[in-house]
């Protein structure tokens, strides 16, 4: 009788989607690995686990001092890992070891990491640009000066080429996204936006434009800037409540995904840059929240807490299936991410 009412339920999760055609469990065709951290509720213990998503196989990451929330990819080898303030390298095929921040990090504040460069907040309010060797031996980090009267209010976001730095700043009440060169130490563009909620900035992956989120008195819109220009080449306003998240750009930097908060849940959508057509990738009675794109774009992992208490999900994009990634239940303030590409054309 349970096993008929847990199949029901499965069978209900499906229908409820908004894809044309899912199929839960299949074998997903070559979409690299996935780094991601699970609670196991019988022994309320923390796992980080490494999938090869395509095949279906998991891999336990050990690393000291019971480090849990993952930081993100430095490159296709190496991944950094943080928990109350102290970090660990996960090397694959090489050591894994308990690592250092550069003196005048504030430890309570996470490291912000773009694969090239990595980025903290001082104590004194300040911000540090540093790179991976900075974490193992003793080094003289970048220090940014921040332009006069400007507070640090929201979140730091580094572009992939760790040449330019995304601030969440006040000025006389105003608030404002700085954009820092980060080798000039010189401010580019400030970027108004009306600041009633964070506006969570997320760079291209060619560095060459930033999506963020404005929400204003009368609804949230979605703003692609393009800094060549200094134009905003898209404002999409957006049906329901704020979202909590950054949007997510796929690899081509031809597309943004996030999620949008409604009565309902929370669904994922899809905003094409080039035309602005908007498409819903998957919703239903629940959460499904935290895109990823995968390194070569054809597939998206998402959370979702409509299966089995909460687990990861791929999309497919190009046949439009659906696959679960592991059977027990994912601890999202771990956090997970795609290992980059070793190879072009992955």
């Amino acid at each position: 009788m349970l096993a008929k009412r847990l199949v029901a339920l499965l069978l209900t999760l499906v229908s409820a989607l908004t894809l044309a055609a899912v199929a839960l469990g299949q074998t997903l065709p070559d979409s690299g690995q996935l780094a991601y951290t699970i609670y196991d509720g019988r022994f309320s213990r923390v796992y980080n686990l490494l999938a090869d998503v395509s095949r279906d196989i998991h891999y336990r990451i050990r690393l000291p001092n019971r480090t849990h929330q993952l930081v993100g990819w430095l490159d296709d080898r190496r991944a950094l890992f943080r928990a109350a303030g102290t970090y660990a390298m996960l090397d694959i095929g090489g050591a894994t070891r308990a690592v250092a921040l550069p003196a005048g990090c504030d430890l309570e504040i996470p490291v912000i990491s773009s694969g090239t460069a990595l980025a903290c907040r001082t104590i004194d309010h300040n911000i540090l640009v540093f790179d991976e060797n900075c974490l193992l031996t003793d080094c003289a980090p970048h220090p940014l000066h921040l332009p006069r009267a400007h507070l640090l209010t929201g979140a730091i976001t580094l572009a992939a080429n760790g040449e330019q730095i995304a601030l969440e700043m006040e000025h006389d009440a105003a608030h404002r996204l700085v954009i820092v060169d980060v080798r000039r130490d010189e401010v580019t563009h400030i970027i108004p936006y009306e600041g009633r909620d964070e506006p969570h900035p997320a760079w291209s992956p060619d560095a060459r434009k930033l999506a963020f989120f404005d929400v204003t008195r009368s609804g949230v819109s979605l703003i692609v800037y393009d800094l060549n220009s200094s134009t905003v080449q898209i404002r999409r306003d957006m049906e329901g409540f704020a979202p909590v998240s950054p949007p997510t750009w796929s690899p081509d930097s031809a597309r943004v995904a996030f999620y949008q908060i409604d009565s309902y849940g929370a669904d994922i959508y899809a905003l094409d840059v080039g035309d602005g057509a908007l498409t819903r990738l998957a919703g239903g009675n629940g959460l499904f929240v935290g895109p990823a794109w995968s390194p070569s774009g054809g597939q998206i992992a998402f959370y979702t807490n409509a299966v089995n208490g909460g687990g990861l999900l791929v999309l497919d994009m190009f046949n439009q299936h659906l696959y679960r990634v592991g059977t027990t239940s994912v601890f999202t303030g771990g956090g997970y991410a795609w290992r980059p590409c070793a190879s072009a054309g992955c």
